[in-house]
């Protein structure tokens, strides 16, 4: 297993990169390790850098595209994440290439890949801790069980106050998760995580802990299997 044992560091390491403004691609797609093959369960993280809507630039959510390539870095799995600013939103354009090439690659996998998880942060000012979307059950028609054993292996990591479909529902049809589960008929969970437990000024951070329940939830959708 490659990856780095001390996670905080690898934390630092990556989010040099995601804040780094410099021009690039404008996503990154990681099919895993054997081409993802073995993998039922995908990581999304389209707000990792900046964005722009209706014209105005919204702050990057940069630990999540942390948390996206750690997973890919021990686990293997395919990720997909944003690494610059093309004055778009992936989570609510509707024309969009983030979403496309998501689609195309999980309908080449043939059904391989039944599951997405895709993380967003929310402003410390928020009460929840978690917010689970689901786009009131429509995004995870297809597998339900992907929002217990997500919710259920961070409340096994003492996480409390995490809500389901309560501000942030994935319910907007160009939300990644809406967008997949319709075009893909694949189960998609929305994943915001309040920034308090992401960045070190707040008491009640705990990046590795964030990191182990998302990375026991895919080995667990994935069959117990990495």
């Amino acid at each position: 297993m490659s990856i780095h044992k001390d996670y905080v560091s690898s934390q630092d390491r990556y989010l040099e990169f995601f804040c780094d403004k410099a021009k690039r691609a404008p996503f990154v797609l990681l099919p895993g390790r054997s081409g993802g093959d073995s993998w039922r369960v995908m990581i999304s993280a389209p707000h990792s850098v900046e964005q722009m809507r209706n014209g105005s630039i919204k702050f990057g959510e940069y630990d999540t595209g942390v948390l996206a390539r750690l997973l890919y870095d021990e686990l293997g799995c395919p990720v997909i994440y944003k690494t610059c600013n093309c004055n778009d939103d992936a989570n609510y354009d509707e024309v969009c290439g983030y979403k496309e090439t998501l689609k195309r690659f999980i309908t080449e996998k043939g059904g391989g890949i039944r599951y997405l998880i895709d993380l967003h942060e929310m402003h410390p000012r928020r009460e929840n801790l978690y917010d689970l979307g689901t786009g009131n059950g429509r995004n995870i028609e297809a597998g339900p069980e992907i929002l217990d054993v997500v919710k259920g292996e961070l409340e096994v990591r003492g996480f409390e106050h995490i809500a389901v479909d309560d501000i942030f529902d994935a319910g907007y049809r160009y939300t990644v998760s809406a967008f997949t589960a319709r075009e893909c008929g694949i189960s998609c969970l929305q994943v915001e995580i309040n920034s308090r437990l992401l960045c070190r000024e707040y008491d009640e951070y705990c990046f590795e802990t964030v990191y182990l329940a998302l990375r026991d939830a895919a080995i667990h959708l994935n069959g117990g299997n990495k």
